[in-house]
């Protein structure tokens, strides 16, 4: 049973950010590493060889919850979709087994689109984009520093209505 809450994919990437990575200024060093929050979260992480169109899975059993990783896939594209499968633990009531698999051009569920904003947020806090775009960082700079690609960047900057 999904658990759609009040609480937004927004507010708890931001809280994780926080909690993990805000130093004594609570200023946040950039990029961030989800596999600091899956440690935190318990939730181990690996990188596997999976069916030609899988880029990633999580699943939940008993007391135990893994990430999977494609290893056809590069580092920038391995982080967002942690971001994204650490999102789509946080839809599920604690203790309940379950999973979910990305897959190449999958169609945007509503658990996606979840995920999705999970991951931006985490990867690129609106606060953070902001300063940094308003001081006149390049797309291609901006990128280097939250270490995504300039592709997901972009997407970003659209999503905040910077571009």
């Amino acid at each position: 049973m999904s658990v759609m809450t009040d609480i937004t994919a927004e507010d708890i990437a931001l809280s994780l950010l926080r909690e993990c990575f805000a130093d004594a200024d609570n200023k946040i060093s950039f990029p961030v590493d989800p596999t600091e929050v899956a440690s935190y979260l318990g939730i181990d992480m690996f990188v596997a060889n999976h069916a030609y169109n899988v880029l990633g899975v999580i699943a939940r059993e008993g007391d135990k919850t893994r990430i999977t990783l494609s290893g056809k896939a590069d580092l920038k594209t391995k982080r967002v979709l942690a971001a994204e499968l650490i999102g789509s633990f946080f839809l599920h009531e604690r203790g309940e087994d379950f999973g979910h698999v990305i897959r190449e051009q999958a169609r945007a569920t509503e658990t996606r689109k979840y995920m999705r904003r999970f991951a931006m947020t985490f990867l690129l806090p609106g606060s953070a984009v902001r300063k940094l775009w308003g001081e006149g960082h390049s797309i291609r700079k901006m990128a280097r520093i939250f270490g995504v690609r300039m592709d997901i960047m972009e997407m970003r900057l659209i999503d905040l209505n910077l571009i």
